[in-house]
């Protein structure tokens, strides 16, 4: 999983983003946010599962739940 310098801005614009790990809506929905607190929050099916200060940990987590970088969203 590789965030891209859009994504990452959008997370320091107080942005939400909404991953996905198939394109077919039938898998697991995340989503992404930073906290006011300056941590960022991974949540997967409407349970928070992480929440850490820097993205690498999320990332790792991502990957291992084959999220597909292509099916992320910005809100």
């Amino acid at each position: 999983m590789i965030l891209t310098k859009e994504h990452k801005e959008a997370l320091k614009n107080g942005e939400t983003l909404i991953l996905r790990n198939s394109d077919d809506c039938e898998g697991d929905l995340f989503t992404l946010w930073l906290g006011r607190w300056g941590h960022f929050n991974l949540e997967k099916n409407a349970v928070i599962v992480k929440s850490c200060k820097t993205l690498t940990p999320i990332l790792k987590k991502l990957q291992l739940d084959e999220v597909i970088t292509e099916l992320t969203e910005i809100n």
